[in-house]
C-alpha cells in the first residue's frame, strides 16, 4: 500500500464535498490486488487405463504330471495324466475302500487300472450288457457271488472288483508256486485275463488282453 499525499490527508481529515450534498469522509486507497493462486491443473487421464492385475488363477487339480492328490480319508496317489473332478472322486472312492480294507498298493492300483481300462472311471459306461466302471454282465456278476449286490450301483461295484481281486489273489500264489502260472505272468495281468476273458481262462497271450499294460501305463497310477 502507497503513503497518502499532504491533499489526500487532508481530505480524509475534513471530508471532501463532492458537489452534490455528499461528503466523503473515509477514502481507502489499495494497492494492486495480489492475483489469486492459479489452481494446479488436474493430471490428463491416461488415454489407456492402467489393467487392473488379474487373480493368480488357483492350481489346476493336483494330479497328473507325477503330482500328488489326497483322497478324502488322506491317502495318497498320482497319476501320470490329468483326471477330471467325476474321475478323480471315483479313484477316490476305489483307493479309500482299498486302504480301509487292507489291501496291498500293488491290490488297489489293480482296482483303479481296470476301472480306467474298462470304462474310463465312468459308473455310467454301457457296452451291450457289460455295465459300470469294471463292465461286469449280470451272468457274471452272479457267477461271482455279487448277486447280493445291485450291479449298477457305484459302491457296490467297488466292493465287487476287491472281492474279486482277493479271491484271484489267493488262485494266483498257488498256481505260480505249481508252474501253472507262467513266472513273468504279474498278477494284475493275470487278473485282468480272469476278468476279462472268464473265470477259467488260461489264454495269458490273448489279443483280447495284449494292449493292458500298455493302456494303464498311460495312466500311471502309483498309490503313495
Amino acid at each position: 500500500m502507497r503513503a497518502l499525499k499532504k491533499a489526500e490527508l487532508d481530505l480524509v481529515a475534513g471530508g471532501y464535498d463532492t458537489g452534490g450534498g455528499q461528503t466523503i469522509t473515509t477514502i481507502t486507497v489499495t494497492g494492486h490486488p495480489s492475483p489469486s493462486p492459479s489452481p494446479s491443473p488436474l493430471p490428463s487421464p491416461s488415454p489407456f487405463p492402467s489393467p487392473i492385475p488379474s487373480p493368480t488363477p488357483n492350481d489346476p487339480p493336483d494330479q497328473g504330471n507325477g503330482q500328488v492328490h489326497t483322497t478324502p480319508s488322506g491317502n495318497h496317489y498320482t497319476t501320470n495324466i490329468p483326471l477330471t473332478d467325476a474321475q478323480t472322486k471315483v479313484v477316490d472312492k476305489i483307493v479309500d475302500f482299498g486302504q480301509q480294507h487292507g489291501f496291498t498298493p500293488d491290490q488297489i492300483k489293480t482296482a483303479v487300472d481296470q476301472a480306467y481300462y474298462e470304462s474310463s472311471f465312468n459308473q455310467q459306461a454301457q457296452n451291450g450288457n457289460f455295465t459300470g466302471l469294471f463292465q461286469y454282465n449280470q451272468q457274471t456278476w452272479n457267477d461271482l457271488g455279487h448277486s447280493n449286490m445291485d450291479i449298477h450301483n457305484e459302491d457296490d461295484q467297488i466292493k465287487a472288483i476287491y472281492s474279486d481281486i482277493s479271491r484271484y489273489s489267493d488262485r494266483y500264489s498257488s498256481g505260480e508256486s505249481s508252474g501253472a502260472i507262467p513266472s513273468s505272468e504279474s498278477f494284475e495281468n493275470y487278473f485282468e485275463v480272469k476278468h476279462h476273458l472268464g473265470n477259467n481262462s488260461t489264454d495269458w497271450n490273448s489279443p483280447t488282453v495284449a494292449d493292458y499294460p500298455g493302456k494303464v501305463s498311460t495312466l500311471g497310477f502309483t498309490k503313495g
